[in-house]
């Protein structure tokens, strides 16, 4: 059912746009809708349309947010980080697409550029946007990729003490207090011992990707 209605969707707003080529609003749901039915090629087409086409500075944002992070699960990490860079300059107040560059940045193993990404990020409140704002990224997002990268670039007592903010939130998803309660005990015994031989523990738990199903921003 829900598939039947973006296919419904898709064609009401594509004769919509055949009507009226320049309506940002309707370039911007065909482009969720599109994504939406899996058609990713012609989702970044259509968010990339609607970046150039400018206008409400929030739309625009989430165009190249959700382009970066299509082309990102696509495996085009290039692209990516040039639409995520562009989201983020193009509304600075916004840190979805910074929390998606760290991520992506470690899973690449670029630990010191995903820890410069998430440190310029970190302790910065909500900004007062309408559209899709991810309050858990502000909350606890970016403060758990810190608690890896912190680790990563050999900041031992900055990792252990991200860990311990988090663990103070009672709001912090279960997974994640079990995977940082694992990382902060590997921290300890990292501060314990410094031993050049010492190896990092084999799996530091990723933080959610904005399109994930339980944390996909710009649905709707």
């Amino acid at each position: 059912m829900r598939h039947d209605k973006y296919e419904r969707d898709a064609r009401l707003l594509g004769a919509e746009l055949e009507r009226d080529p320049d309506n940002a609003r309707t370039v911007f749901h065909l482009a969720q809708t599109m994504r939406d039915l899996g058609d990713r090629d012609k989702a970044i087409a259509l968010y990339e349309r609607r970046a150039r086409m400018g206008g409400w500075g929030e739309e625009v944002y989430c165009s190249l947010l959700q382009a970066g992070i299509l082309k990102a699960d696509a495996g085009d990490w290039p692209a990516a980080m040039d639409a995520l860079s562009r989201a983020w300059e193009s509304r600075p107040q916004r840190l979805e697409a910074c929390y998606e560059l760290s991520s992506r940045l470690r899973g690449l193993g670029r630990h010191r550029a995903a820890h410069a990404f998430v440190s310029a990020g970190l302790d910065r409140e909500p900004p007062e946007d309408l559209l899709f704002v991810q309050p858990w990224v502000y909350r606890w997002g970016l403060l758990f990729e810190y608690s890896i990268t912190a680790y990563r670039v050999g900041d031992i007592d900055g990792s252990l003490g991200a860990c311990d903010r988090l663990l103070s939130m009672p709001d912090l998803p279960d997974t994640h207090r079990r995977q940082t309660l694992t990382n902060r005990e590997f921290a300890e015994q990292r501060q314990a011992t410094r031993s050049a031989s010492w190896a990092p523990p084999p799996d530091w738990r990723r933080g959610p990707h904005l399109s994930d199903s339980n944390c996909s921003t710009c649905h709707g």
